[in-house]
């Protein structure tokens, strides 16, 4: 699912400046603090995710209304990040072809797109660390409910 979004936004991104610059109106390019602002929410949801982990790996308890919270952040970080980098690589190929290209402008779209990937990556990581072990059999026998025949 994630490839197929960032590749839909690749196509996008390459698109819709083709059809922009085509039409006389000026390409749509991220700036380079777009890319420094997603990788900075990537890692805000990583530090959010950090005592998900300690509760997932039974050190302590948390609330499950903010694991959550948590898993839903890191699963709209994974989707915004793809999003943002593919579209950020879609126009970096299109900055690439054309005839004239301002170096300026190819680094502010390769931060951007990086920015976008590392929301992505912090976001799988995040999710992954809201999972919760496997339980023993013996453990889960003993928690579940009788249901009064056997």
């Amino acid at each position: 699912m994630i490839a197929a979004v960032s590749l839909v936004a690749v196509l996008a991104g390459l698109a819709l400046n083709l059809l922009l610059v085509g039409s006389g109106r000026a390409a749509m390019l991220p700036s380079f603090t777009f890319g420094i602002s997603c990788a900075a929410l990537g890692a805000a949801i990583l530090a959010l995710a950090a005592p998900v982990r300690g509760a997932a790996k039974g050190s302590r308890r948390i609330d499950f209304k903010y694991a959550l919270a948590v898993l839903a952040a890191a699963k709209a970080g994974i989707v915004v990040g793809a999003l943002m980098g593919g579209y950020a690589l879609g126009a970096l190929a299109f900055v690439l072809t054309r005839p004239v290209t301002v170096g300026e402008t190819v680094v502010h779209l390769a931060i951007a797109a990086i920015g976008g990937v590392a929301l992505a990556v912090c976001g799988i990581i995040a999710e992954g660390w809201c999972k919760l072990p496997p339980e023993d059999d013996e453990q889960a026998d003993e928690r579940k409910p009788s249901l009064g025949y056997q």
